[in-house]
């Protein structure tokens, strides 16, 4: 991401402003619906368990508090299902939020799609 020239419109989509209240309110119910059908993986994410995120993210960076990490993906996994939005309205980023807050993918990259990127799903 550093170095990269953020130059088209779609970049900068989730700071666009909101029509009225009604349309941020079903875009949340229609986003609440898709993540529990789906477990919280949206279409261009790459759907991932918290354990096997852990063990690739632990592989990674050596010397991580892996009971601390599970428990943030887990709280933030439970966040994401209750409906937790970015402060654009967008759903959160459940990975991306676990080192930056409580925001969602295209804030948290300055990308409009995920390109199969991970992200934490349920474990049914």
């Amino acid at each position: 991401m550093l170095g990269q020239a953020l130059t088209k419109p779609e970049h900068f989509a989730c700071l666009a402003p909101r029509n009225s209240a009604a349309t941020s309110r079903m875009k949340s119910l229609e986003s609440k619906a898709l993540l529990r059908s789906r477990g919280t993986a949206l279409p261009g994410f790459a759907p991932i368990s918290i354990s096997e995120y852990v063990r690739l993210h632990a592989a990674a960076n050596p010397g991580t508090d892996l009971n601390e990490l599970s428990a943030i993906l887990q709280r933030l996994l439970e966040a994401k299902l209750a409906g937790a939005l970015c402060q654009c309205g967008e759903p959160i980023w459940a990975i991306g939020s676990a080192q930056v807050g409580l925001s969602c993918f295209t804030c948290i990259t300055g990308e409009t799609v995920p390109d199969h990127d991970y992200e934490i799903v349920a474990v049914m």
